[in-house]
């Protein structure tokens, strides 16, 4: 594998930049809060964050978010709007925290990771934000963050939740293998809109059911943790490609116009051009796993002089902090895979590009405990990756979805499964 492409996409991610900063991004943020997996925070930090969250609840900051989120649904959906909005929603829900904890922060929670089982997650349990609803009680959440609050809209009620499994199981969803694919083949900002909308973000919002598939879904707190991994996707296909950076487009449903990055967002005196990149203007915060364009020569010294000491990109990877993905159990599973599969899903790989951002494995600690899933299942029957569900007419109605674009995202997906079935490959994420 060359480093030309590393190289190449250096380059042009400054000349993107200098582009942006030319065309006035903004003021540069003097101080970053990181948003973690919620799975990752120490006890000490869920502690304090949950304190702040029901200040939150307190001082009507949840009914605030709620009504604006319910009364801009339809312009902030099935549209270009979908992802900057949801980034000035959960970036105005952090701001609000802040005032009473400068280090707040939203967690995130990378439902991917539990795509076969998604209600043995850890995160519904007691210590965090509880579980699914009881039927005896109408449908209320009893346990976690949530089980006592009194949601105020749109009337006064408890906080509801319905798994869509049925006896508390919540039915499988897309995999860490299918949200990467997403990243390596979504070719512009529509393409990856389309892509993340019909599956994965909806997938989640059925799953839980109640609040989370009406228009008021930011009642619930998974609704932050949610759309705080979906930005975070976002932001990683933003650092893919420098072509990616501040693409835009689709359509503004607010006036039924070809989407520009000078739209106000619906509900804010804000447009979509101010919330692109993260670390200006408003956008204080940033992801541990996503390495920005900016960065990656700054942060990897061996870039800047590779033509002349011929550096290896073995050897780019050791001098600096990029993830070397091709190290990881993951990458050589995949790399089982036909040529015409890896062509068409996974083309990064089949390239051997580097940029960390087109994968989303969770670097790190995760990649060294897939060794030890691949050990201990090698002689367990072989699972496969789940067929995924076409959503209910109900919620392609309540979003105003073409069914027919549904249906044709819905059936890559199908494909995606099934290829990697055929071909014998076992997700090390069971």
């Amino acid at each position: 594998m060359k480093i030309s492409i590393l190289y190449n996409v250096v380059l042009s991610s400054l000349t993107i930049f200098s582009s942006v900063n030319a065309q006035g991004s903004g003021q540069k943020c003097s101080r970053l809060v990181e948003r973690k997996e919620i799975r990752d925070l120490s006890p000490q930090e869920w502690s304090q964050i949950r304190s702040v969250l029901n200040k939150l609840q307190q001082d009507g900051t949840f009914e605030r978010i709620t009504t604006l989120h319910t009364e801009q649904f339809p312009i902030g959906h099935n549209c270009a709007t979908l992802f900057p909005l949801h980034r000035q929603i959960v970036r105005d829900f952090e701001k609000a925290g802040q005032v009473y904890d400068s280090n707040f922060f939203v967690p995130y929670w990378d439902a991917a990771r539990d795509f076969q089982d998604p209600a043995n997650s850890g995160i519904f349990n007691n210590n965090l934000i509880g579980g699914n609803g009881n039927p005896m009680s109408d449908n209320c959440v009893t346990d976690g963050l949530q089980s006592k609050w009194s949601m105020a809209y749109t009337t006064p009620h408890c906080l509801r939740r319905v798994f869509n499994g049925g006896n508390n199981s919540i039915k499988p969803w897309y995999s860490p293998e299918y949200i990467s694919s997403i990243l390596q083949t979504s070719a512009d900002y529509e393409k990856f809109r389309e892509a993340m909308e019909f599956t994965i973000h909806g997938a989640v919002h059925l799953g839980f059911g109640g609040e989370m598939i009406t228009m008021q879904s930011s009642n619930d707190i998974g609704f932050y943790l949610h759309h705080a991994n979906l930005d975070r996707l976002w932001w990683k296909w933003q650092n893919s490609n420098p072509n990616n950076l501040m693409s835009y487009g689709g359509n503004n449903l607010a006036n039924n116009s070809p989407a520009k990055l000078d739209d106000k967002l619906p509900g804010y005196n804000q447009n979509a051009k101010n919330v692109m990149i993260l670390g200006y203007n408003d956008m204080c915060f940033n992801y541990g796993d996503v390495v920005p364009l900016e960065s990656l020569r700054s942060d990897n010294p061996a870039l800047s002089n590779f033509r002349s000491s011929g550096a290896s990109s073995s050897q780019v990877l050791k001098s600096g902090t990029i993830p070397n993905f091709r190290l990881s159990t993951i990458s050589n599973k995949l790399r089982t895979l036909n040529n015409s599969t890896l062509e068409k899903f996974f083309p990064a790989i089949k390239n051997g590009e580097i940029n960390p951002n087109l994968f989303d494995f969770n670097f790190g600690s995760t990649v060294a405990n897939l060794k030890n899933l691949k050990r201990s299942s090698q002689k367990k029957e072989k699972k496969k990756l789940p067929l995924p569900e076409m959503p209910p007419d109900s919620f392609i109605k309540m979003h105003n979805y073409n069914k027919n674009r549904v249906k044709s995202v819905v059936g890559r997906a199908t494909e995606f499964a099934k290829k990697l079935n055929e071909e014998g490959y076992e997700s090390p994420f069971w």
